[in-house]
């Protein structure tokens, strides 16, 4: 290979072009890839992965090789999750104003059609409550809407809360509705919990809520303040739900926190405001709290794991039955911040219920602790989300890089993709993404329910171009290779400025030709016929030809520099 560059490189001095195979080059382009598909590993998981960057109103469905196969528009941005349901429609929050301004706000809800019609769009966002963050869809088909609300500051003092913390807007508290969709705008509450009646403080015996906060684990010490939150009345900033079916539980994350929560989803609203009633008997209380025991004030920090996590969820996969995962972001984590997966077990008593050993939940077994080589190149002080497949690798999304990766057990990237998409469209390559963020990824098996019957299509071009982009098609492809050398294909005439493909292509091959930011330039079709392509306009620059068949399934990329 040293021979061959060096061929080409005296070439590139005396010649105005210069044409040669990615694998050529890779290691001189390699500081111009700033986006798109940056790495694929042939064991990667063929599967789909679903994102809605936090600066697009479009919502994508891209294969991994970075191709989009099928997307939604809305008018609106993320606010901030999506989900892909097993009938095609796409569950989806959105941004809009209102009288609360923070990260993950959103405000609205919507489900869409496979084809993207609206069917069906409810707006929960007036001066008392506002959607942020999560909405998460029932097997029921019913849906968990998380949503902040407005206690003025009087009444966040009566219920025990130091003055001090207290802003003159006042204090948000979370609430949690379960809604049934109805017609095209309207829907029925059907359950509803809220932090506020669960409350404990030792701060004032005149005021509500008062007692032993050690002693009441299953409420929340209104007066814990761990990471300094930016707006005093987001105090808790809940930013992700999760249900169990089979326990009807709900597993809930707060980032100023740093820790999780488990209620009890098979109360009535009423015993969701008390505590007691329910299965567990505990009323609508924490069943299980996990992550910072000072928020509880058991003060060993030696127990404590989490830092600003974001996506708890429940994991329902062989060999990790009932454990938990978050992406623990690593936010305030010293000596140096960084981002880690963590998977773990909680201690089950016989009942499903939760071991409690003075006061304190803990965990029965750590089943993961992923962490970056070294620990801080992976770090999302902000945002993020994982997912756990099915063969045990994990679908990371740091939020705050808009970058999605897949690590295989043993701790190996198989898979790096970053995202492009911002508010003015896809970033040309070899500039740095900006607001690219993404809340989270998903990975859909292409086996998955949603996509029986539909078409979903590899198109000509990928998102946005990269030299991985190639690697991952012909690895990806269950078609065979053309089997002569590539370079027989395409010919350079270097006198008249002319790229000659060959007669010999077989028939109904395309070719397309795009310059360094990904753009099309050039493109055309042609069946047993001698094709030319023209250069002598071109600007100068970094170019790339490719040829593909009829199935759009890319079969040769090749590099061309103009000087």
């Amino acid at each position: 290979m040293s021979n061959m560059v060096l061929h080409h490189k005296v070439r590139f001095y005396n010649y105005h072009f210069l044409v040669m195979l990615f694998s050529g080059l890779l290691f001189q382009l390699q500081g111009q890839i700033t986006s798109g598909l940056l790495k694929y590993e042939g064991t990667a998981t063929d599967a789909y992965v679903l994102f809605s960057p936090t600066s697009s109103r479009q919502t994508f469905l891209m294969d991994k090789c970075g191709f989009v196969v099928h997307r939604w528009q809305s008018q609106y941005f993320p606010g901030q999750n999506v989900h892909l349901l097993e009938d095609g429609k796409l569950l989806r929050a959105c941004r809009i104003g209102g009288a609360f301004t923070t990260g993950g706000i959103g405000g609205r809800v919507e489900i869409t059609s496979w084809d993207g019609d609206l069917l069906w769009a409810a707006d929960f966002a007036n001066d008392s409550i506002h959607q942020h963050h999560v909405v998460h869809p029932m097997p029921n088909g019913n849906i968990l809407v998380l949503l902040y609300q407005l206690k003025r500051a009087e009444e966040a003092i009566q219920a025990g809360f130091r003055p001090d913390l207290v802003p003159a807007q006042g204090i948000w508290t979370e609430k949690i509705m379960e809604i049934r969709p109805s017609g095209t705008q309207n829907f029925e509450v059907v359950w509803e919990w809220n932090i506020w009646d669960h409350l404990i403080q030792d701060f004032d015996a005149t005021k509500e809520n008062f007692g032993d906060v050690r002693l009441n684990p299953g409420r929340m010490d209104v007066n814990y303040r761990d990471d300094g939150a930016p707006n005093p009345s987001d105090w808790l900033h809940f930013n992700s739900l999760d249900y169990h079916p089979v326990k009807d539980q709900i597993l809930i994350s707060s980032r100023h926190h740093s820790e999780v929560y488990v209620i009890d989803h098979s109360t009535t609203s009423s015993e969701a405001l008390g505590s007691t009633g329910g299965r567990y008997g505990k009323g609508g209380d924490f069943l299980y709290r996990f992550g910072n025991p000072a928020a509880h004030r058991k003060n060993n920090t030696a127990d404590r794991y989490f830092y600003g996590q974001h996506d708890a969820q429940w994991i329902q996969k062989t060999g990790h039955e009932d454990a938990m995962m978050v992406f623990n972001n690593g936010i305030n984590r010293t000596p140096e911040p960084f981002s880690e997966i963590f998977i773990w077990q909680p201690a089950y008593d016989s009942n499903g219920g939760y071991i409690v050993r003075d006061g304190f939940f803990g965990l029965a077994e750590i089943h993961r602790q992923y962490r970056a080589n070294p620990p801080t190149s992976m770090y999302s002080a902000r945002l993020s989300g994982v997912g756990l497949l099915e063969n045990g690798n994990l679908l990371i999304c740091e939020g705050n890089k808009g970058k999605i990766s897949e690590v295989d057990s043993n701790d190996q990237v198989l898979w790096e993709f970053v995202n492009p998409v911002n508010n003015f469209g896809v970033v040309p390559q070899g500039t740095v993404p900006q607001s690219n963020d993404l809340f989270t990824a998903k990975s859909y098996a292409k086996d998955y329910k949603a996509f029986s019957g539909k078409a979903l299509t590899r198109p000509a071009l990928p998102l946005i171009s990269s030299p991985a982009t190639d690697d991952c098609v012909r690895l990806s492809s269950s078609t065979e290779q053309w089997s002569k050398d590539p370079k027989h294909w395409v010919r350079v005439d270097i006198e008249n400025a002319l790229i000659h493909l060959s007669p010999e292509l077989p028939e109904g091959i395309e070719f397309s030709l795009l310059d360094a930011a990904g753009r099309l330039v050039r493109s055309g079709r042609w069946y047993h016929a001698h094709q030319t392509i023209d250069l002598s306009s071109l600007q100068s620059g970094v170019y790339f030809i490719r040829l593909s068949d009829f199935e759009r399934k890319l079969k040769i990329s090749s590099l061309v520099i103009k000087i």
